[in-house]
């Protein structure tokens, strides 16, 4: 889906991080989180997580019905990613990214 793959290119394009983003699946987000040295809390690994969950609504729903959501669900994800990209550049300036993942 191309809401992942915007999610996953606007969290690795962060020179950062010792391991990338592999899926936004809860195990991929667990080992980057830990890999990364993040905490559950952090406001990245919570996005993520909501992120996930509701691109995880796209795949049990019949054609009928990802055809209604679709788009709903592509600006939520949207909404998501600007926040993520947000508490990124806030990490990047303030220096707690390059702190976490050391």
């Amino acid at each position: 889906m191309a809401a992942q793959r915007r999610l996953l290119s606007a969290v690795n394009k962060a020179d950062w991080w010792c391991e990338k983003l592999a899926g936004i699946s809860v195990n991929a987000i667990e080992r980057f989180a830990l890999a990364n040295s993040l905490s559950p809390t952090d406001d990245i690994v919570t996005i993520l997580r909501s992120a996930g969950k509701t691109m995880q609504c796209l795949a049990s729903k019949s054609q009928e019905q990802l055809t209604d959501e679709y788009a709903r669900i592509e600006r939520e994800v949207d909404a998501l990613q600007c926040k993520l990209e947000s508490v990124m550049a806030d990490k990047a300036m303030s220096g707690s990214a390059r702190t976490a993942a050391s």
